[in-house]
């Protein structure tokens, strides 16, 4: 059986390259710069991997304080197990036991679940304007920027840690195409500074950020030494 995951690096409405994986064990290998917790855990379902006694010992790791486990345990209280059957003792479907586990996980400093907490955040901010659509006023775009500051905190963290699709989503935060706007200044040198780290992972993953390092360069003169020097490294 063959399992699709659509990747998300941009944030909101800012998608970036759907990855499909066909063979769990060589994509997992080319993927882990992107995704590793996640693709792991696509592949044990792929594989039928997934049994009460995974989930089992994935709660133990989880509880005793391994951010890896505990960012799997939210993950998979996202619904990915949703109809199957012949398990009883993993998670079902629970968005506030996916949150928990994701904040545990982010506070314990796995870029990933710091990453996946950013877009909860930001998930936070548009609930508050479409559910006062109508009635926006001052209070209503407060609470979004406080849900989009906190987004932005956690993004930055996981960026920092040289987490690939933080690096892009911190490049699209400072650019004019940003969803942070109100929050995140535009700036064309930082945004340009974060797709050059992103590019300098030199994988499949990246060409759209070193496409981005490029745009930047010719339009605003940000980045261009930097560009030459990723140029010349990767033989572009």
């Amino acid at each position: 059986m063959r399992y699709k995951m659509v990747v998300f690096a941009a944030t909101c409405m800012l998608s970036f390259q759907s990855i499909a994986i066909d063979t769990c064990q060589s994509d997992q290998r080319n993927l882990t710069d992107v995704v590793p917790a996640e693709v792991e855990i696509y592949c044990d379902i792929s594989y039928g991997r997934i049994t009460d006694r995974y989930c089992i010992n994935l709660r133990q790791a989880a509880e005793q304080g391994n951010p890896k486990a505990q960012y799997q345990l939210g993950y998979l209280y996202g619904g990915l197990l949703s109809g199957m059957k012949n398990i009883n003792y993993c998670p079902n479907y629970n968005l506030t036991e996916k949150r928990k586990w994701i904040q545990r996980s982010a506070e314990n400093g796995y870029a990933e679940a710091q990453l996946e907490l950013s877009r909860i955040y930001q998930q936070d901010g548009n609930k508050v304007l479409e559910q006062n659509w109508g009635k926006l006023n001052e209070q209503t775009y407060s609470a979004k920027r406080y849900y989009y500051t906190e987004a932005f905190k956690w993004l930055d963290k996981a960026a920092r840690q040289g987490f690939l699709p933080a690096q892009e989503d911190m490049g699209t935060a400072y650019s004019e195409f940003s969803v942070y706007k109100g929050v995140v200044q535009q700036d064309p040198a930082k945004s340009s500074f974060w797709y050059s780290q992103a590019c300098n992972h030199h994988t499949f993953h990246s060409n759209w950020s070193c496409d981005q390092v490029t745009y930047i360069c010719k339009k605003y003169g940000y980045g261009c030494t930097a560009w030459q020097k990723i140029r010349r490294k990767f033989g572009f």
